[in-house]
């Protein structure tokens, strides 16, 4: 089990809590979380590219239907890696 300090009222660190979500408060380095979003990032995107290239081939054979698709899948991909991304910059 994981504990991790409290503060006190008067800034002192004596009491401990239990955290069950460790990950998410442990302090990494800017460099490693660069690593391990890069490590993500990259074959998410390329896993992502490929199933969309991949679902084209069953819209039909439409050219407006298909720009439109490949216009919403070059997009769409941008919000979840946005906050990867914040993540990768923040400080904490």
């Amino acid at each position: 089990m994981y504990r991790l300090p409290t503060e006190h009222a008067r800034g002192r660190q004596s009491r401990w809590r239990f955290c069950p979500g460790l990950f998410m408060s442990v302090v990494m380095k800017p460099r490693v979380k660069k690593l391990l979003g890069l490590a993500v990032l990259l074959p998410a995107v390329t896993i992502y590219f490929f199933a969309a290239a991949a679902l084209s081939e069953v819209l039909p054979a439409n050219t407006l239907i298909k720009t439109a698709y490949f216009i919403v899948a070059g997009v769409v991909w941008a919000f979840p890696v946005k906050y990867l991304i914040f993540w990768m910059n923040s400080e904490t």
